[in-house]
């Protein structure tokens, strides 16, 4: 049992350590955001000297940063005649809502989906033709793209430099998109046969053979193709992937027809180092 004297000791150390506590934490706390100003004005000063040493055109889609000037002269660029901007394609009326528990109500999605071509998304991937029985939070497809068609390309707001496209998985989700009045389609496969049987029912080989047909059908409709390649660099079943399989099912998709292709790094875990030798091979 502490004395009266030796009690009062102690809760002077005590708070003594309380103060060089806080002393510590204020000090490290100023420490990170000096760190994070520094970092600031280098992005900030090499985004003005990426502009200035390759013009890059204004562009609402563009974004600059210290490493955009890499990609521009990256290694792996096959051409002269590289794009000097970056496309973004927004994904999240499709992929973001897709997995939601509980359905999202049409009027709902199709004011989400309005929001973001008002904020400046010029290419939106509006939603997924497939079974509702597969995904029943994109059972409203039909009324979500038709919705959208009519009041953002009809109308003629915004509708020249709008790119409204859906995910298709077959020849009949094609053909409904097409109705409704998408502008493009995308189809999605992976390089890994695990993940391509859990996520589409169907191996490597056999998801080729099944977008076949949407590509004959898309070029005859004259409908421009985009293609998903997932676990471009590890598959959550089998690990890594090697990038060559990744460039001969690339090669694939640009045989069907495909003007672009999207490389996703699914579970991301990605790294520098391997996304450049992926993208090499």
């Amino acid at each position: 049992i502490l004395s009266p004297l030796n009690h009062t000791e102690a809760i002077s150390v005590r708070r003594q350590s309380t103060i060089q506590n806080k002393e510590k934490r204020y000090f490290f706390q100023q420490q990170k955001l000096r760190t994070m100003r520094h970092y600031a004005k280098r992005i900030l000063s090499n985004s003005t000297k990426i502009r200035q040493q390759h013009e890059i055109k204004s562009s609402p889609c563009w974004f600059s940063s210290p490493y955009t000037s890499r990609l521009l002269s990256s290694p792996f660029s096959t051409t002269t005649n590289s794009p000097n901007y970056i496309k973004i394609v927004e994904v999240g009326p499709r992929d973001g809502l897709q997995n939601e528990p509980t359905f999202i109500p049409t009027d709902k999605k199709i004011e989400f989906i309005s929001k973001l071509i008002q904020a400046g998304c010029s290419n939106v991937e509006v939603t997924s033709f497939v079974s509702p029985k597969a995904i029943p939070a994109l059972a409203d497809h039909d009324e979500v793209m038709k919705e959208i068609v009519t009041r953002w390309k009809k109308s003629g707001e915004n509708g020249g430099d709008l790119q409204l496209s859906s995910l298709v998985p077959n020849v009949r989700g094609f053909e409904n998109a097409c109705r409704a009045g998408t502008d493009e389609v995308a189809i999605f496969g992976s390089v890994s046969e695990s993940f391509s049987k859990k996520n589409i029912n169907c191996s490597v080989e056999e998801s080729i053979n099944r977008f076949y047909n949407v590509s004959i059908a898309s070029k005859e409709q004259n409908i421009p193709l985009r293609g998903y390649i997932s676990c471009v660099l590890c598959c959550p079943y089998e690990g890594y992937i090697k990038p060559s399989a990744v460039a001969k099912y690339a090669e694939q998709l640009l045989e069907l027809g495909c003007h672009e292709i999207s490389l996703g790094d699914t579970i991301g875990v990605g790294t520098p180092k391997a996304t450049v030798e992926m993208l090499r091979e």
